[in-house]
């Protein structure tokens, strides 16, 4: 799946990265998401409706998120 384009976000980038921990807030990002389910902490299982053109499909996906490092700024 690929998801192009920009957003500009009007919160401190320490408020976005918490926001995007929630299932919820993370899931509504998606295009196509109709529900994200936290299986443990880094795993989570995605149902998601994507396809090629006028064929799409309903589909479940398993994904694990390695690391979370909040974000950082340097001087």
């Amino acid at each position: 799946m690929r998801i192009a384009g920009t957003a500009q976000l009007l919160a401190p980038p320490e408020v976005v990265y918490d926001s995007l921990q929630d299932g919820r807030v993370l899931a509504a990002t998606i295009p196509g998401v109709q529900s994200l389910e936290q299986i443990s902490d880094n795993h989570y299982k995605l149902s998601i409706t994507a396809g090629v053109a006028s064929i799409k499909a309903p589909t479940t996906a398993k994904f694990f998120c390695p690391s979370r490092t909040g974000p950082t700024r340097s001087s």
